[in-house]
């Protein structure tokens, strides 16, 4: 997985990684919410090809944005998901 984006709000974000979905493993969830964070992440794709993007809001202020992509990696007969 390739992804860029900055960190602000980081103990949030990881709160919110902690939580990602078994059907979209490659973030976050759609939505997760405590106090005054929203966390939001957009993801299409499957372990092939992956892309997405996610935002964390404090009080309505978007604080950090970060896109991803990503996907298989195959060769020598072998294929590694990145």
């Amino acid at each position: 997985m390739n992804y860029m984006g900055s960190v602000r709000g980081g103990d949030f974000l990881k709160a919110a990684l902690w939580r990602v979905p078994a059907d979209m493993p490659y973030r976050g969830p759609n939505l997760y919410q405590d106090g005054d964070y929203t966390y939001t992440c957009a993801g299409k794709g499957d372990f092939d090809w992956f892309t997405g993007n996610e935002e964390i809001y404090k009080s309505g202020e978007k604080i950090y944005e970060c896109v991803f992509h990503g996907g298989a990696v195959k060769g020598n007969d072998v294929t590694y998901n990145c």
